[in-house]
């Protein structure tokens, strides 16, 4: 049973650590392509990063996994649909980038 325990835990802290790993890696690119970065709101929602560059602008939600689930799907990129401007919206995670439309 500890080892159950500790193996939860353990799998907990990695996926954390992945999550926090491909928020950085998102901001190091945008940054890397000369955006000012901003970390996004709308109402009591956060938008991880919105990325502005010589007047465009772009927004960027990352997260660890968006499964085969369109509940999460669109649970991840809720707060990127509500915003009304025609500049791209992106969710990026581990293994894919898609774009909202």
């Amino acid at each position: 049973m500890k080892i159950l325990v500790f193996a939860m835990l353990l799998l907990v802290l990695i996926n954390a650590q992945i999550s926090t790993v491909i928020e950085n890696a998102v901001y190091l690119r945008l940054v890397q392509q000369d955006y000012k970065v901003f970390v996004g709101k709308m109402d009591e929602k956060e938008i991880d990063f919105a990325g502005d560059k010589n007047g465009a602008r772009l927004y960027v939600q990352a997260c660890l996994t968006l499964d085969n689930d369109e509940t999460t799907a669109k649970r991840d990129s809720a707060n990127l649909l509500q915003i009304e401007d025609n500049y791209p919206k992106y969710v990026c995670f581990k293994r894919y980038f898609y774009r909202c439309e």
